[in-house]
């Protein structure tokens, strides 16, 4: 199990909502089994972000757990090999329609 993996399955363990119950669905999707299909990954996507917009708020807790040691090349490593048509692409900024665009590159990973 991944250093993620234990970290959320350490906070989330004895809590149980729509929202955790999204961000489980999602990580078993992206990193179990076989790399799902790009109409899975939205999927499971679509679902995070409703069950996010969906969470209440709450106040503050006095809850801290100390985030994991990343490597961060690592995970960016094994992302690219489980999906390797997601990378870097080409941006423009959509604010410049009147004059030459300010290029840039993103990461979809």
């Amino acid at each position: 199990m991944s250093t993620l993996r234990r970290f959320i399955t350490k906070v989330f363990n004895t809590q149980h909502s729509e929202t955790i119950d999204a961000a489980r669905d999602f990580m078993e999707t992206v990193w179990d089994a076989e790399p799902p299909t790009e109409a899975e990954l939205a999927h499971v996507l679509d679902k995070l972000l409703a069950a996010y917009h969906n969470t209440p708020d709450c106040d503050f807790t006095d809850l801290y757990v100390e985030p994991p040691d990343r490597d961060w090349k690592e995970d960016w490593d094994k992302t690219a090999k489980r999906f390797p048509d997601f990378g870097f692409y080409a941006v423009a900024d959509p604010l410049t329609l009147y004059e030459p665009p300010d290029l840039g590159v993103a990461d979809a990973l």
